[in-house]
């Protein structure tokens, strides 16, 4: 719900939450004017995407945790693309962002 303030390109200078004098359009947050000028054009649906990626690790570690599957049975690329995701995590400190989601079922 901001007003934004166009240049003579009707590029967005500025977003505002109230209309300066002299006018401003308003546009809904989701508007694509707002999301590129705030850089998020489509940072919404990567951010899913992102996360549900992280989800299926976690489903995949569930799995071979519990000796549903072991991890030899996926396919080699597969395998390789885990150990390096699970390396970048633990270099970059190991967080998991979804640690308070987890339900560790008995």
């Amino acid at each position: 719900m901001p007003y934004v303030k166009r240049d003579a390109q009707c590029r967005i200078l500025s977003l505002h939450r109230v209309a300066e004098t002299g006018g401003g359009d308003y546009l809904p947050n989701s508007h694509p004017d707002v999301l590129a000028f705030l850089g998020q054009e489509e940072n919404g649906m990567e951010k899913m995407d992102l996360e549900f990626i992280r989800v299926i690790e976690d489903v995949i570690d569930l799995l071979v945790d519990r000796n549903i599957i072991m991890f030899t049975d996926l396919p080699g690329a597969v395998q390789q693309k885990l150990n390096m995701r699970r390396s970048a995590r633990t270099s970059n400190g190991g967080s998991n962002p979804f640690d308070d989601d987890i339900v560790h079922l008995p």
